[in-house]
């Protein structure tokens, strides 16, 4: 528990098990105790990862605008750090909130995108969900 990496690793799987359950408030909360953890332990990566959960968070309770504007914030680090295997998470869920925004065009770039990694192999855990939103 003492490992800063290790404890960012943790917080982003368990944060990922409730988003799957869509836990607003378990997310919310295990994302927040992320991010401070990460920020205390000068972590960008998972202080990062953090706030792209608190995204989330953000688009399900409805705040489409600071969810896509917290997201988008997050998009360079998700697409060069070491985070291929959740760019089509992350893409999904951007797209999912362009739709409700009424910006199809932003949604289907997204898509496009995560359609891009599904095509170089090895990640396809969240494929199915790309295909339910297209």
């Amino acid at each position: 528990m003492r490992h800063a990496h290790t404890l960012g690793y943790a917080y982003a799987h368990v944060c990922a098990l409730h988003m799957l359950e869509r836990d607003v408030q378990a997310v919310g909360t295990l994302a927040q105790q992320a991010l401070v953890a990460a920020a205390k332990r000068e972590l960008p990566l998972w202080v990062s990862v953090a706030r792209l959960f608190l995204g989330w968070c953000e688009l399900e309770s409805g705040r489409l605008t600071e969810g896509i504007e917290l997201l988008e914030k997050q998009r360079g680090l998700v697409q060069t750090a070491y985070l291929v295997p959740w760019l089509p998470t992350y893409l999904c869920w951007l797209a999912e909130a362009y739709i409700r925004a009424e910006k199809p065009c932003d949604a289907k770039r997204c898509l496009e995108q995560a359609r891009e990694v599904f095509s170089r192999g090895g990640n396809y855990w969240y494929q199915v969900e790309c295909l339910r939103i297209e």
